[in-house]
Order: structure tokens, then sequence, then C-alpha cells
């Protein structure tokens, strides 16, 4: 899995999106642990704000482009396991499109509860939307994940949820971006009642 994060981030460069954005506007104050940060693009954000970070993941090419931020990282494999830092030692914990990476995305999430003091923001795609139905209806793999390096896991809102709730945790904020457009006040409505159906992606910010 290294070898192949390896490789991709030798080539991508993220770009500020929807999930970014959103997500930084749920972080209160830090410390924050950038879970999976990829080439640091959230973590630059929050530095920004004046926001204190620590960017994670497992791929040393892409923490080498975190570095040429100025922002302090570390390398770690943290797929289901217990990770080397305290209970609640971090005031938030962010991992934006990571959990479907993962092997073990809930036994990730429940550390990464156990490591904050507050909150988890989690972004993830929506696996379960109109259009994937679609390409699957005609024969097609959805290309989410055909596209898409690395993704493993299928997830959707109410799998997310339904995690939570697993967890004992409280989602306390969520946030969805269409297929087709932003969040806007007429789609908003629309999104929160057919997430399932609807949004391209989400993000939840979640308490203890």
């Amino acid at each position: 899995m290294v070898n192949i994060y390896d490789s991709y981030w030798e080539e991508k460069t993220q770009v500020p999106v929807f999930r970014h954005y959103a997500a930084a506007e749920m972080v209160e104050k830090g410390p924050v642990l950038d879970l999976g940060c990829g080439d640091g693009l959230f973590a630059d954000l929050l530095v920004k704000k004046g926001i204190d970070v620590l960017a994670v993941d497992y791929s040393e090419v892409a923490l080498t482009r975190v570095k040429e931020k100025g922002i302090k990282c570390k390398v770690l494999d943290f797929d289901g396991k217990k990770m080397p830092f305290k209970d609640g030692e971090f005031q938030t914990v962010a991992m934006l499109d990571v959990l479907e990476h993962l092997m073990q995305p809930w036994e990730t999430l429940k550390e990464a509860l156990r490591i904050t003091q507050k909150n988890v923001i989690i972004s993830c795609p929506n696996f379960s939307n109109y259009r994937s139905r679609l390409e699957v209806l005609f024969g097609h793999g959805p290309s989410i994940m055909t596209k898409k390096v690395g993704h493993i896991q299928f997830i959707n809102p109410d799998i997310m949820k339904r995690e939570i709730r697993n967890l004992n945790a409280k989602l306390v904020d969520e946030r969805y971006v269409g297929l087709l457009t932003h969040k806007t006040s007429l789609t908003k409505p629309i999104l929160h009642t057919f997430a399932n159906l609807f949004s391209a992606g989400f993000v939840y910010k979640i308490e203890k």
C-alpha cells in the first residue's frame, strides 16, 4: 500500500475543494492531528489560521511535500493500529477522504476517538449516489471505485452514521456536496434528506 501511495503522491497535487473548506470551518482550535494528510493541503489551511497541526501519513513521498510547507509531520501506518499518542492528546483529529482507503476503517475511527479531547472530523465520498447506482445497473463498476486509487471500502452517509452510533459518539455537524453543485439554499434540504442518493460526498463532525 505504501508503494501505491508513494507513486500517487509523486504525481498528485491537491487543490482545495468543498471538504477542505467545510472541515476547516469545523475546527475550533488546536492541537489538530491531520491523519492521512497527503501533501498537507488541509494542514496548511489550518496553519495559516494560526492552528497548531501535526500531519501524519504513511507515504514518505507525501510527507516530503508536507515538510516543504514547513508543517510538523510524522510517518505512521495507522490502519487499525494503536497510535503512539496519549488519550485526548489532540483537540481535534481530522481524516479527510481517508477511511475508504483503509482495511480497518472503524478500528481506526475508534482509535481517533481515543486520542481526541473532543472532536473527530471525517470526510468521505458517497459510494451509493445515483450516478454510482446507474453505473452498476448498466454493467460497469462504479467509477468512484475503478478510477480512484486505493478505494477499498463502500461508505455512504447511512453507514457512517451507523458506525458513529456503534462507537457511542455523537454527530454534531453534517455537510454535503451535491453531484452537480455545491450546497445552496435550494439543494441543502434535498442533500440532507436524501444524502445517500444525491450527495457526492460528506463531511461529518463527531464528538466523543
